[in-house]
């Protein structure tokens, strides 16, 4: 069997594999010989029949499985002969396959690229700690009290931060039209519904009409919808609401008492501001990790030259455009304005996938380079952190893993965050 390599570019091949006639007479010979024992032709028993009547009787099914065997067959030999890894076949050409004729396919495949690793140990890396201060303390014990804050009766007028007890009744008077989007989004009325008063309260114009009322006040609010509205059948519709006030209720902090400290496991004020400082110190290391480990990618992406698998790059790209979409469309985006911005997604979704391609190259490297490997004990532990995220069992998570051989892609995910680790335990960290 002959192999030439025609090199389309460092990392796509075509091979040209060509059998002899010699191989290709022996293998007809081999099929038509179980084909002979098997068959049945009328006026002779099975496995008795002259083998000319069979090769003529079955010609199509057995130059199908001479093609069956060869193919796979020789294009295994040829990858080993040439020591290529394919990581996507995208084409396979076969010229005509008779008995007496040597036979030739050619295969197109996209290959890992070769390169030069650069230096990856004792980067160099600054990062900001951030610096914990008694206002950051302060502020978590104030996030705290809120968190277990109530509201009371309050008998003045509405202040902002308040909760505020409505009856309300919309309209649109100028696209009476649009009287059914209102119902059907659920604002066009509600009985004793309590509304915050904030900048975030969501009926357009509630706030700054609730400012300064007291109960029992009947006043009338013109809402008009923001284009970036997050139902696209009232952006820029303009209702009319006749709002009564009922009730008016502030928000009352807890103080800092025993039972207080008791709920955050505390022994004193002081113990809890411990507590809190001690957190915040250990988010804000999390954070400088995240950032250096971050830079240490950004330094191996700009450090490596390297040609990509285009085939793998494609991959990658649709399914970072498939997670862009979701995103921004569980965000409220609409089909239109997806479509507006269809090119600014391709190209962000195109870089995207190109690194994440990239970087996998150069820390599956880096890691054949330090024998840095994924232990049964540690594949076992992402695939039960993946089950409980998807909430599902893990042995059904293993099983649907193995399926859809995607085993080996869970362990390079792993594999690389432990390279990752490696590499910013050897970082030289600057602060």
């Amino acid at each position: 069997m002959q192999v030439q390599v025609e090199e389309i570019s460092s990392c796509r091949k075509k091979l040209h594999i060509e059998y002899p006639v010699e191989s290709v007479d022996r293998e007809f010979s081999a099929v038509i010989k179980e084909f002979a024992t098997h068959a049945r032709l009328q006026g002779f028993r099975p496995g008795k029949a002259p083998l000319r009547l069979v090769r003529s009787k079955f010609a199509k099914q057995i130059r199908e499985e001479v093609r069956d065997r060869l193919l796979p067959q020789g294009y295994k030999k040829a990858l080993e002969q040439e020591g290529l890894r394919p990581v996507a076949v995208l084409d396979v050409e076969e010229d005509a396959l008779q008995e007496g004729l040597g036979f030739a396919f050619h295969v197109m495949c996209d290959v890992p690229p070769v390169f030069e690793l650069p230096t990856y140990k004792g980067l160099e890396i600054p990062v900001e700690k951030g610096e914990v201060t008694e206002d950051n303390v302060d502020a978590v014990l104030n996030q705290l009290r809120e968190s277990e804050a109530n509201y009371q009766d309050a008998a003045r007028p509405v202040q902002e931060g308040d909760m505020v007890q409505v009856n309300y009744q919309g309209r649109c008077e100028k696209q009476p039209e649009k009287d059914q989007a209102l119902a059907e989004v659920g604002v066009q009325k509600a009985d004793a519904a309590w509304l915050l008063v904030d900048e975030k309260t969501y009926l357009p114009g509630f706030r700054d009409a609730l400012l300064g009322q007291s109960p029992g006040a009947k006043i009338q609010v013109v809402s008009l919808y923001p284009d970036d509205f997050g139902h696209e059948s009232l952006r820029g519709v303009e209702a009319i609401y006749d709002v009564d006030v009922l009730a008016v209720r502030e928000k009352q902090l807890p103080e800092i008492d025993e039972a207080f400290l008791q709920r955050f496991k505390a022994e004193s004020v002081e113990d809890l501001r411990r507590l809190v400082r001690e957190s915040l110190e250990e988010r804000a290391a999390a954070e400088a990790r995240g950032k250096a480990r971050e830079q240490i990618v950004r330094r191996l992406l700009s450090d490596t030259q390297l040609e990509l698998p285009e085939s793998e790059v494609q991959d990658e790209t649709r399914e970072t455009i498939y997670r862009m979409v979701r995103d921004v469309t569980s965000r409220g985006a609409s089909e239109d304005e997806l479509k507006q911005h269809k090119d600014e997604l391709f190209e962000s979704a195109s870089r995207t996938a190109a690194d994440r391609v990239k970087v996998r190259y150069i820390l599956d490297r880096i890691a054949q380079a330090e024998e840095i490997d994924v232990t049964d004990a540690e594949f076992n532990e992402e695939v039960r952190g993946m089950a409980m995220q998807q909430r599902v069992e893990p042995e059904a998570l293993r099983s649907y893993l193995r399926e859809k051989n995607m085993v080996e892609n869970v362990r390079q995910d792993v594999r690389g965050r432990k390279t990752l680790d490696f590499l910013y335990e050897q970082a030289v960290i600057v602060q």
